[in-house]
C-alpha cells in the first residue's frame, strides 16, 4: 500500500490536534495513564529492583526499511521487534517504549492507522507498555518513525568479553531474509537472549541485523580471528553461504562461549549452531575457513550509507 498521495484523506487534512487525537486512541490500550504514560513531558519508569537499566533506539524509514509492497501494519510490527531484538541481544525484558512520529502532509491516514493499529498489536503481544514521544512534520513523501526502547537486565552481556578460545554459536537461520519475508515476520529472540544471560559461560552477545561478516567482527577481541566452519553456518532454506554472511535483517542471536565450556541444555525449538573458535591471529582477515585459512566473507554485510 502506498503511504503517500492526494487523492485521499492525508495527515495534512486531518490536522495536528486530530490525528494527536487518533493517535492516543488507536494506542489507547497499551498507552498507561499519566505519569507512567502519555500526559507529561516525561513518562515515568522505575525498572525492577536490581536491575541494570538498557536504552535502545531503531527506526523504520520509508524507502530504506520499507516500501510499498509491504502492508502497514506489519511495518509497524517490525519497528518494536527490532527494538526488541536489541533488548534480547542484552538478555534483557523489555519495558515501556518511546514512539516518535515525522511525517509530510501528504501521508494517508488510511496507511497510517494500520500502522499504529500493527505496532500496538505488537506492543499488547510483547507486553510492552507505549508512554509517549513526539510527532513533527516532515517534507511530502517522508514517514519516518523511531521507537525508543527502554528494559531492564539482571546481567546485561555486552558485545565485548570474549576471549581467544571462546567458541562462536547462532540461533535460527541465517540468510535470504528479505526474499523470505523473515525481515518483517521474525521473532525477537527475547527469552533465548534472557536464559543466555544466566549462563555464565556465556561471555558476550549481540543479534545479527547487519549481517555474520559484518556484525561477528564486533565480538571478536584485538589481536584475534574467527576460525569458522562453512559447513555450520545454518543457511535458510534456498540461500547460499555469501547470503547468510551478508545478507542481514536475520535478528537472530551471535554469542560466544568460553573456552572449554558447553550448552548444558537448550530448552527452545529455536535450533543452535556452533559455528567456529576465537583464535589469536592478526585482523587483516577477520573471518577465515578453519581448514585453509583463507578469508571466508569477500563483502562486508548491510552498509547503512552505500
Amino acid at each position: 500500500m502506498y503511504p503517500f498521495g492526494t487523492g485521499a484523506e492525508t495527515t495534512g487534512q486531518v490536522g495536528e490536534a486530530e490525528l494527536l487525537a487518533r493517535l492516543k486512541d488507536c494506542l489507547r490500550a497499551v498507552t498507561p495513564a499519566t505519569p507512567e504514560g502519555i500526559g507529561d513531558d516525561c513518562a515515568t519508569w522505575l525498572p525492577p529492583a536490581g536491575e541494570t537499566l538498557l536504552l535502545t533506539t531503531d527506526p523504520v524509514v520509508h524507502g530504506i526499511h520499507f516500501d510499498s509492497s509491504h502492508s502497514p501494519a506489519a511495518v509497524g510490527t517490525k519497528l518494536l521487534k527490532r527494538n526488541l531484538s536489541d533488548i534480547a541481544a542484552m538478555g534483557g525484558r523489555p519495558g515501556p517504549a518511546l514512539l516518535a512520529l515525522a511525517m509530510g502532509a501528504d501521508l494517508r491516514t488510511a496507511w497510517l492507522m494500520p500502522f499504529l493499529e500493527g505496532l500496538a498489536e505488537a506492543c499488547v503481544k510483547y507486553a510492552v507498555p507505549l508512554v509517549g514521544g513526539d510527532l513533527t512534520a516532515a517534507t511530502n513523501g517522508t514517514f519516518a518513525a523511531t521507537l525508543t526502547q527502554t528494559g531492564s537486565a539482571t546481567r546485561p552481556i555486552p558485545r565485548t568479553g570474549a576471549t581467544a578460545g571462546s567458541t562462536i554459536w547462532v540461533t535460527g537461520t541465517l540468510g535470504g531474509s528479505l526474499a523470505s519475508g523473515r525481515h518483517l515476520s521474525f521473532e525477537p529472540r527475547l527469552e533465548e537472549g534472557q536464559w543466555l544471560a544466566g549462563q555464565d559461560a556465556v561471555l558476550a552477545m549481540t543479534d545479527l541485523s547487519d549481517g555474520l561478516s559484518k556484525d561477528l567482527p564486533g565480538l571478536l577481541p584485538e589481536g584475534t580471528q574467527a576460525h569458522m566452519d562453512p559447513e555450520a553456518i545454518p543457511t535458510a532454506p534456498d540461500t547460499s553461504l555469501g547470503q547468510a554472511l551478508s545478507d542481514g535483517e536475520d535478528y537472530e542471536l551471535l554469542f560466544t562461549l568460553a573456552p572449554g565450556k558447553l550448552l548444558d541444555s537448550w530448552p527452545f525449538e529455536t535450533p543452535v549452531h556452533t559455528i567456529g573458535q576465537i583464535v589469536p591471529g592478526t585482523p587483516t582477515n577477520l573471518l577465515v575457513n578453519k581448514t585453509d585459512g583463507r578469508p571466508l566473507a569477500s563483502v562486508a554485510g548491510y552498509e547503512h550509507f552505500s
